[in-house]
């Protein structure tokens, strides 16, 4: 995606706290972009920001938005990627959600099951004929 932006835009990918082992990651998704807005702020101390996030960091990224306009920040674009906006409206419930779970689990292992039956088929296919020659060169 920096890639598409061109070159005369900078473009961030930020980190979570605490995957170097060092510090305890944080858990909620308030702290998470207080911490991101205090690292952006350290290069671009002022809006308008340009904010996206992708699956869980589409919901922090939204978070992050939110927190910079309650300060009179300016947030000129908010991405959100291959996440729902969380937005009352948008919330699934339990039974759907685990409808879209089990669709998902079947479409991603289906494939890979079929590869596997196909496999072992065909290895069973190429055993047959020399285990019957065997069985021929015994009997003679």
């Amino acid at each position: 995606m920096a890639h598409y932006l061109g070159s005369d835009r900078s473009f961030y990918g930020l980190q979570p706290l605490g995957l170097d082992g060092k510090q305890p990651p944080l858990k909620q998704i308030e702290a998470m972009a207080a911490y991101y807005i205090q690292a952006i702020q350290t290069v671009q101390p002022h809006g308008s920001y340009y904010l996206g996030g992708w699956s869980f960091g589409g919901l922090v990224a939204f978070d992050m938005a939110q927190q910079l306009t309650q300060a009179g920040q300016e947030v000129a674009l908010l991405a959100i990627f291959d996440a729902p906006a969380p937005i009352t409206a948008n919330q699934p419930s339990p039974g759907h959600s685990l409808k879209v779970l089990l669709k998902t689990v079947l479409w991603s292992t289906l494939p890979f099951l079929l590869d596997y039956t196909a496999i072992v088929l065909n290895s069973q296919r190429l055993k047959a004929p020399q285990h019957a020659n065997s069985k021929r060169q015994q009997q003679n």
